[in-house]
Order: C-alpha cells, then structure tokens, then sequence
C-alpha cells in the first residue's frame, strides 16, 4: 500500500554567491535555507481560522528537525560581483527558495502527478495516487489548489461578483 510519504535522499545546491568571503559561514547559510526551504515544501503548515492561528506553536506547527535532514552537498560557484562589498553576493534566501519547486518535481517525476500546495504531504500523495491509480496512472493533472490569487485579492465568496478584500 502506498504510504505518500517522501523520502529525500540527498540535495544537491549549488550557488553563485560572488566571492565567498568565509566558505564555512556560507555553506551553513545555504544548509539552513535548505533545512527552512524542505520543512516549507514537506511539512510546515500554518493554519489560520477566522484571524487566528491555530497552529502557534510547535506543538501545532510541525518544524524539521536536524535529524530529518538528508545528505546535503553545497557548490560555490565563484564569480566577482562589482557592486557587492569585497565582490560578494547576497546569500541568505538562495537556500531557501528552489527547495519546494525542487521536491514538487521529484514528486511528478516519480508519480506523474503536479502537486502545487505546501506542505506537501503524505494524503495529498495518497489522494493524487488514489485518483490516477497509483504511479502507473502517470496523470499530469493538478492534484491541489490553483494559483493563488494575486496580492491583494481573495478568492470570490460564493454569491459574491469580486474577492477584493477592503481594509
């Protein structure tokens, strides 16, 4: 029976941070934005309910710890950046930010299916299995939410022509 679960194995990231000024400091910059990015695409959820969090804290909202990390292989790719300070580049975010797009394709790669709502979780799997029959079924359909809407608006209540939100 599938379980929906993922297993990452390993990650591979590399970046072009400019010159790396202090190469230890860089590399836990970028193993942290990976930590923060896969928690993001695998498991972190917040919930809010009529304006008010429901999962505030860790009791409620579920953080990776560092034992659930994967292998994790970090490239620098050195260029000269002339307006950075010494010819470096900011590198706080890039760890972060391809994490979920990565793990969302290993996932189509590996049952056909598109999911594009985070956390990415095991029912979603499941459900995305059970809807395609399972890996064989190689459905290329959206599994989940749509695109969400553009800043500033919400989705449209039932009965109601617009979602623009009034402040």
């Amino acid at each position: 029976e599938a379980t929906g679960a993922v297993d990452v194995r390993r990650i591979v990231s590399a970046h072009d941070a400019g010159r790396v000024i202090n190469p230890l400091e860089a590399e836990g910059q970028v193993h942290g934005g990976l930590h923060m990015g896969l928690g993001y695409a695998l498991a972190e959820k917040l919930v809010v309910e009529d304006g008010q969090v429901l999962s505030a804290t860790l009791m409620d909202y579920a953080v990776l710890r560092a034992a659930d990390m994967p292998e994790v292989v970090v490239r620098f790719v050195e260029s000269v950046d002339a307006e950075g300070p010494f010819g470096a580049k900011g590198l706080g975010e890039s760890g972060v930010i391809p994490v979920a797009a990565a793990v969302a394709n290993a996932i189509k790669d590996a049952i056909g299916v598109r999911l594009t709502e985070l956390p990415m979780t095991p029912e979603q799997i499941r459900r995305a299995l059970d809807r395609t029959g399972g890996p064989e079924g190689r459905a290329d359909a959206p599994v989940m939410a749509p695109r969400p809407p553009t800043l500033g608006h919400a989705p449209a209540e039932p009965g109601r022509a617009s979602g623009l939100r009034r402040s």
